[in-house]
């Protein structure tokens, strides 16, 4: 197994967000370091007005609840030791 460097994992993240389809993708929320260069890389594509990054994730489930009823989509991806399970159960809590 390769391990990446600091760099190489920022890099890889700011290219997840540049790839976003714009056509597809209405808002983008990240979490996170390393979500921070996914959200820049998004910007890139999305705009500034349609991407948004947290790392408080608090704040990000109060702004998620905002965005979203029991039509939205959602694609939660991350490392297991961000829990965002907590995020997962908050919203279906919602619904």
């Amino acid at each position: 197994m390769t391990c990446l460097s600091s760099a190489e994992e920022e890099d890889y993240h700011l290219n997840i967000g540049k790839m976003l389809d714009q056509s597809k993708i209405s808002l983008a929320f990240t979490f996170g370091n390393l979500g921070a260069h996914i959200a820049k890389g998004a910007r890139q594509s999305l705009g500034d007005e349609r991407v948004f990054a947290y790392t408080d994730k608090s704040e990000l489930i109060k702004e998620l609840h905002k965005h979203t009823d029991e039509k939205t989509l959602i694609l939660v991806k991350a490392s297991r030791g961000m829990k965002l399970e907590e995020i997962v159960g908050s919203l279906q809590r919602k619904v």
